[in-house]
Protein backbone atom coordinates (compact mmCIF):
# COMPACT_ATOMS: atom_id res chain seq x y z
CA UNK A 1 0.00 0.00 0.00
CA UNK A 2 1.20 3.32 -1.46
CA UNK A 3 2.39 5.96 1.73
CA UNK A 4 0.41 9.17 0.40
CA UNK A 5 2.78 12.79 1.63
CA UNK A 6 0.53 15.82 0.14
CA UNK A 7 2.19 18.82 -0.80
CA UNK A 8 -0.80 21.80 0.90
CA UNK A 9 -1.28 25.04 0.73
CA UNK A 10 -3.19 28.02 -0.30
CA UNK A 11 -3.68 29.04 -3.82
CA UNK A 12 -0.85 30.32 -6.38
CA UNK A 13 1.57 29.26 -3.46
CA UNK A 14 3.93 27.03 -5.40
CA UNK A 15 2.26 23.81 -4.85
CA UNK A 16 2.81 22.46 -8.42
CA UNK A 17 7.02 23.93 -8.64
CA UNK A 18 7.46 21.86 -5.22
CA UNK A 19 5.89 18.83 -6.92
CA UNK A 20 7.64 18.77 -9.74
CA UNK A 21 10.93 19.10 -8.00
CA UNK A 22 10.01 16.10 -4.98
CA UNK A 23 8.63 14.14 -7.79
CA UNK A 24 12.19 14.32 -10.00
CA UNK A 25 14.26 14.08 -6.91
CA UNK A 26 11.99 10.64 -5.78
CA UNK A 27 12.48 9.27 -8.80
CA UNK A 28 16.39 9.55 -8.64
CA UNK A 29 16.51 8.02 -5.15
CA UNK A 30 15.43 4.81 -6.84
CA UNK A 31 11.33 5.24 -5.02
CA UNK A 32 8.43 4.00 -7.33
CA UNK A 33 6.50 7.35 -7.05
CA UNK A 34 3.18 8.64 -8.39
CA UNK A 35 1.51 11.95 -8.37
CA UNK A 36 -2.19 13.18 -7.37
CA UNK A 37 -3.70 16.35 -8.12
CA UNK A 38 -6.77 17.46 -5.81
CA UNK A 39 -8.80 20.01 -7.47
CA UNK A 40 -12.30 21.99 -6.30
CA UNK A 41 -13.10 22.32 -10.04
CA UNK A 42 -15.08 19.87 -12.27
CA UNK A 43 -12.50 16.93 -13.55
CA UNK A 44 -14.88 14.36 -15.68
CA UNK A 45 -15.19 14.38 -19.24
CA UNK A 46 -18.33 16.68 -20.54
CA UNK A 47 -21.62 15.39 -20.35
CA UNK A 48 -22.01 15.42 -24.67
CA UNK A 49 -19.17 13.71 -24.87
CA UNK A 50 -18.99 9.84 -25.88
CA UNK A 51 -17.03 8.91 -22.26
CA UNK A 52 -19.32 11.46 -21.00
CA UNK A 53 -22.32 9.54 -21.32
CA UNK A 54 -21.07 6.69 -19.94
CA UNK A 55 -20.36 8.62 -16.64
CA UNK A 56 -23.62 9.76 -16.40
CA UNK A 57 -24.84 6.26 -15.88
CA UNK A 58 -22.63 5.85 -12.60
CA UNK A 59 -19.91 3.62 -14.85
CA UNK A 60 -16.45 4.66 -14.27
CA UNK A 61 -14.58 4.87 -17.82
CA UNK A 62 -11.04 4.22 -18.80
CA UNK A 63 -10.03 6.68 -22.03
CA UNK A 64 -7.41 4.78 -23.86
CA UNK A 65 -5.06 6.40 -26.28
CA UNK A 66 -1.98 6.37 -28.66
CA UNK A 67 -0.11 8.15 -25.84
CA UNK A 68 -1.93 6.42 -22.69
CA UNK A 69 -5.08 6.12 -20.74
CA UNK A 70 -7.22 8.08 -18.43
CA UNK A 71 -9.55 6.63 -15.77
CA UNK A 72 -12.60 8.15 -14.79
CA UNK A 73 -14.95 7.58 -11.70
CA UNK A 74 -18.29 9.67 -11.00
CA UNK A 75 -18.95 10.55 -7.72
CA UNK A 76 -16.99 10.58 -4.46
CA UNK A 77 -13.84 8.78 -3.54
CA UNK A 78 -11.95 8.72 -0.32
CA UNK A 79 -7.99 9.05 0.01
CA UNK A 80 -8.24 4.78 0.76
CA UNK A 81 -10.13 4.52 -1.96
CA UNK A 82 -7.24 5.75 -4.04
CA UNK A 83 -4.85 3.78 -2.08
CA UNK A 84 -6.73 0.78 -2.60
CA UNK A 85 -7.14 1.09 -6.50
CA UNK A 86 -3.53 2.03 -7.66
CA UNK A 87 -1.56 2.05 -4.65
CA UNK A 88 -0.05 -1.55 -4.27
CA UNK A 89 1.72 -0.21 -7.71
CA UNK A 90 3.65 2.93 -5.53
CA UNK A 91 5.77 3.50 -2.75
CA UNK A 92 5.06 7.05 -2.38
CA UNK A 93 2.13 9.03 -4.18
CA UNK A 94 2.61 12.88 -4.15
CA UNK A 95 -0.83 14.49 -3.33
CA UNK A 96 -0.58 18.27 -4.71
CA UNK A 97 -3.47 19.92 -2.48
CA UNK A 98 -5.70 17.53 -0.06
CA UNK A 99 -5.38 20.17 2.45
CA UNK A 100 -8.33 18.01 4.75
CA UNK A 101 -6.72 14.53 3.91
CA UNK A 102 -5.62 12.79 7.08
CA UNK A 103 -1.89 12.15 5.84
CA UNK A 104 1.36 14.29 6.36
CA UNK A 105 1.80 16.81 4.95
CA UNK A 106 4.05 19.99 4.40
CA UNK A 107 2.30 23.16 4.29
CA UNK A 108 3.78 25.97 1.75
CA UNK A 109 3.99 29.23 3.60
CA UNK A 110 4.27 30.70 7.00
CA UNK A 111 2.86 28.41 9.80
CA UNK A 112 0.59 31.48 10.94
CA UNK A 113 -0.90 31.04 7.28
CA UNK A 114 -2.41 27.73 7.71
CA UNK A 115 -5.75 27.42 9.11
CA UNK A 116 -5.78 25.27 12.06
CA UNK A 117 -8.05 22.74 11.33
CA UNK A 118 -5.45 21.27 8.84
CA UNK A 119 -4.28 18.12 9.81
CA UNK A 120 -1.00 15.92 9.43
CA UNK A 121 1.11 18.88 8.63
CA UNK A 122 4.64 17.87 9.56
CA UNK A 123 6.94 20.32 7.54
CA UNK A 124 6.45 24.07 6.49
CA UNK A 125 8.50 25.25 2.94
CA UNK A 126 8.49 29.13 3.39
CA UNK A 127 7.71 30.83 0.59
CA UNK A 128 8.94 34.39 2.43
CA UNK A 129 11.65 34.55 4.90
CA UNK A 130 11.06 33.33 8.12
CA UNK A 131 9.34 35.67 11.23
CA UNK A 132 11.30 35.41 14.24
CA UNK A 133 9.54 34.06 16.82
CA UNK A 134 6.59 31.48 16.90
CA UNK A 135 7.70 28.73 15.67
CA UNK A 136 6.50 25.36 16.35
CA UNK A 137 9.74 23.28 16.96
CA UNK A 138 7.94 19.79 16.39
CA UNK A 139 7.39 20.34 12.70
CA UNK A 140 10.51 20.55 10.14
CA UNK A 141 11.06 24.23 8.24
CA UNK A 142 12.53 24.11 4.51
CA UNK A 143 13.91 26.69 2.27
CA UNK A 144 13.86 27.32 -1.16
CA UNK A 145 17.17 25.28 -2.52
CA UNK A 146 16.52 22.39 -0.08
CA UNK A 147 13.85 20.30 -2.32
CA UNK A 148 16.17 17.75 -2.27
CA UNK A 149 16.79 17.27 1.71
CA UNK A 150 12.78 17.55 1.58
CA UNK A 151 12.70 14.86 -0.47
CA UNK A 152 15.06 12.66 1.73
CA UNK A 153 12.46 13.83 4.88
CA UNK A 154 9.79 12.14 3.17
CA UNK A 155 11.68 9.06 2.31
CA UNK A 156 12.57 8.67 5.87
CA UNK A 157 8.73 9.27 6.55
CA UNK A 158 7.75 6.78 4.10
CA UNK A 159 10.29 3.82 5.47
CA UNK A 160 8.76 4.40 9.14
CA UNK A 161 5.15 4.83 8.11
CA UNK A 162 4.72 2.01 5.97
CA UNK A 163 2.56 -0.66 7.10
CA UNK A 164 2.62 -3.93 5.98
CA UNK A 165 -0.71 -4.61 6.19
CA UNK A 166 -3.49 -2.74 5.30
CA UNK A 167 -7.46 -3.50 5.29
CA UNK A 168 -9.62 -1.39 3.08
CA UNK A 169 -13.58 -2.17 3.02
CA UNK A 170 -15.50 0.01 0.51
CA UNK A 171 -12.97 2.61 0.52
CA UNK A 172 -12.40 2.28 3.95
CA UNK A 173 -9.26 1.82 5.97
CA UNK A 174 -9.86 -0.29 9.22
CA UNK A 175 -7.88 0.11 11.97
CA UNK A 176 -5.94 -3.31 12.98
CA UNK A 177 -3.72 -3.91 16.21
CA UNK A 178 -0.36 -5.45 15.87
CA UNK A 179 -1.25 -8.83 16.89
CA UNK A 180 -4.70 -9.49 14.33
CA UNK A 181 -2.19 -7.45 11.26
CA UNK A 182 0.36 -10.32 12.48
CA UNK A 183 -2.34 -12.75 12.23
CA UNK A 184 -3.83 -12.00 8.90
CA UNK A 185 -0.40 -11.43 7.24
CA UNK A 186 1.04 -14.92 8.58
CA UNK A 187 -1.96 -16.88 7.52
CA UNK A 188 -2.42 -15.10 4.16
CA UNK A 189 1.02 -15.77 3.35
CA UNK A 190 0.92 -19.63 4.66
CA UNK A 191 -1.76 -20.36 2.12
CA UNK A 192 -0.05 -18.65 -0.60
CA UNK A 193 2.91 -20.54 -0.02
CA UNK A 194 1.63 -23.94 -0.82
CA UNK A 195 0.14 -22.72 -4.31
CA UNK A 196 2.21 -23.72 -7.32
CA UNK A 197 4.08 -21.46 -9.39
CA UNK A 198 4.81 -19.59 -5.76
CA UNK A 199 8.07 -19.59 -4.98
CA UNK A 200 8.97 -16.73 -2.76
CA UNK A 201 6.97 -13.85 -1.19
CA UNK A 202 9.06 -11.03 -1.26
CA UNK A 203 6.92 -8.67 -2.77
CA UNK A 204 4.02 -7.08 -1.54
CA UNK A 205 0.65 -9.12 -1.95
CA UNK A 206 -2.59 -7.51 -3.61
CA UNK A 207 -6.10 -9.21 -2.28
CA UNK A 208 -9.56 -7.97 -3.71
CA UNK A 209 -13.02 -9.93 -2.86
CA UNK A 210 -15.51 -9.31 -4.76
CA UNK A 211 -18.97 -8.25 -2.57
CA UNK A 212 -21.72 -11.35 -2.74
CA UNK A 213 -24.48 -10.68 -4.78
CA UNK A 214 -27.88 -10.73 -2.85
CA UNK A 215 -29.86 -13.98 -3.49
Amino acid sequence: MAYIFAVSGMKNSGKTKLCLLLLKYLKEAGIHVGYIKHSHEKVLSPMDTDTGKVLSQGIPALYWGVDGCRYEKPGEISIYDIQNRIGSNFDILLLEGGKSFPCHKIWLGEADTCPGNIPGIVAYYEAIPAKKGGRDDTKRFFSFGEESSIADFIIALYERSSERLSLIIEGEKIPLRPFVSDFIEGGIKGMLSSLKKIDKLNGDIAISIKKEKDK
